[in-house]
C-alpha cells in the first residue's frame, strides 16, 4: 500500500492507532508527512497528512520533538488553511525552540492580523503566542492589541477563550514579577 492509502484510512477511527504507527515507525515517516503536509499538492493529500502529524504529536509529543524544525518550515511556507490549522495545533502541543524563532513570530502575528484566515488558524496562532510571552514577556505588548484587534472584529466563543487565557497567563506572570 502506499502513503495515500494509509492517509485515506486515517478516516476510520478504528484505523487511526495503525496509521499513526505506520508514519512513526516507518524510516522517513514522519518527514514524509511533513513533506506531504507542506507540498502544494491537491486534496487530500496535504490536508490529511497534517491532519496525521497533529494526531502523532498529541500522541508521541516526545518523539515528534525532532522533528519541530520541519514542522516549522511546514508551517512558514504553506497556504493552505487547513495545513496551517493542523501545523499550529502541532506546534502548540511542543515546547517554542530557538530554530527560527523570529520567522515563527512574525508568522503567527501575520496569520492572527490576517482577517481572511479561518479562527481556528487564529486561536492556534494565540496559544502558541503565549508561549512566545512566557519566553520573551517584552513581546506582550506587541500582541495584546493584535488580539484585541482580532477579538473586536470576531466574538467567536473559541477565540474570546483563547484570548481570555493569553490574559490570564500575562497576568499570572505580572503578579510573579
Amino acid at each position: 500500500m502506499n502513503d495515500l492509502v494509509y492517509l485515506n484510512m486515517f478516516r476510520d477511527a478504528a484505523m487511526r492507532p495503525m496509521v499513526l504507527h505506520y508514519f512513526l515507525e516507518r524510516k522517513y515517516g514522519v518527514e514524509t508527512l511533513i513533506k506531504y503536509a507542506a507540498s502544494n499538492e491537491a486534496y487530500p493529500l496535504p490536508d490529511y497528512a497534517s491532519w496525521v502529524i497533529t494526531h502523532l504529536v498529541k500522541q508521541f509529543p516526545n518523539q515528534l520533538t525532532d522533528h519541530q524544525p520541519q514542522l516549522i518550515d511546514a508551517f512558514l511556507i504553506s497556504d493552505n488553511q487547513t495545513v496551517l490549522r493542523n501545523i499550529t495545533v502541532g506546534l502548540t502541543l511542543l515546547p517554542l525552540i530557538e530554530y527560527r524563532e523570529g520567522e515563527l513570530y512574525d508568522g503567527l502575528v501575520r496569520h492572527l492580523m490576517n482577517p481572511d484566515d479561518k479562527v481556528a488558524l487564529h486561536v492556534n496562532c494565540i496559544y502558541k503566542l503565549i508561549q512566545f510571552a512566557q519566553k520573551y514577556p517584552e513581546l506582550i505588548h506587541e500582541i495584546e492589541p493584535v488580539i484585541e484587534i482580532r477579538t473586536e472584529q470576531n466574538k467567536q466563543a473559541s477565540l474570546l477563550s483563547a484570548a481570555k487565557k493569553f490574559r490570564k497567563v500575562v497576568n499570572r506572570m505580572n503578579r510573579i514579577k
